[in-house]
């Protein structure tokens, strides 16, 4: 029997300086399987030699949870010193792109965490395999749920990083770009940017910090723009 033949050859174990292998062996008993048609087999056997990318290119062919498995099987061997542009590909390929994110945020890499968030967010990378339409509708909407806190997440920590550098401008950009107008106004104001808050909140249609529009006014009354004082002053609240 053809298959037996190919699982004596991959349990077979050879010592060292002899001829045939174990490497050899497994590839000698994917073949084997191939040609009978065990596909899964070919690919596990293929994978056991080392050949990694080669078994996940077949995968497929047994189905897509087989691939899908067989790419995390590969992550995991992946060591951790591993550059992380390795494992990118098979993250975002089955669905994984929150363990890219989170991988990018542990190395300080918060400009790519949020690139990848955002298409994400976006629903632009693949989702995790479905088992059916039913489930499949259910899980994509909380996935779009948890991308979106995931997105803001990491927005904020990158402006953060932004505004402890003294760029509150760049902070207050990464907010806006998750929608988060409130936030960009209330970082631009503590950031002693009254003129850019009170445009962001002009713009967006958002209530205008009361300190800022006394500050604003001020300036104008010093440069006599009366005109433009008394606009400001009838904008607070008070």
């Amino acid at each position: 029997c053809q298959k037996s033949k190919a699982l004596e050859l991959a349990s077979t174990k050879g010592g060292m300086g002899i001829v045939g292998k174990q490497e050899e062996r497994l590839l000698k008993a994917a073949q084997i399987m191939l040609r009978v048609g065990d596909i899964r087999s070919y690919c596990r056997f293929t994978a056991q030699a080392g050949h990694w990318e080669r078994a996940i290119c077949i995968a497929p062919a047994v189905s897509q949870k087989f691939w899908a498995d067989l790419c995390n099987e590969y992550i995991e061997t992946l060591s951790a010193t591993t550059d992380i542009e390795e494992c990118a590909p098979f993250w975002i390929a089955t669905g994984k792109a929150d363990l890219l994110i989170d991988a990018c945020i542990e190395r300080s890499e918060l400009d790519k965490a949020f690139v990848i968030a955002k298409t994400e967010a976006d629903g632009l990378l693949p989702s995790v395999p479905q088992p059916s339409a039913a489930s499949a509708t259910c899980a994509a909407s909380a996935v779009g749920d948890d991308s979106r806190l995931k997105l803001e997440a990491v927005a904020a920590n990158l402006a953060q990083l932004h505004s402890d550098s003294g760029e509150p401008l760049q902070a207050s950009m990464c907010l806006l770009a998750v929608s988060q107008g409130e936030h960009a106004a209330s970082l631009l104001s503590r950031s002693h940017e009254p003129v850019l808050a009170y445009v962001v909140c002009d713009l967006l249609g958002l209530p205008k910090d009361p300190v800022d529009l006394k500050l604003l006014a001020q300036c104008m009354e010093r440069d006599s723009r009366w005109a433009t004082a008394g606009e400001l002053l009838r904008q607070h609240p008070s």
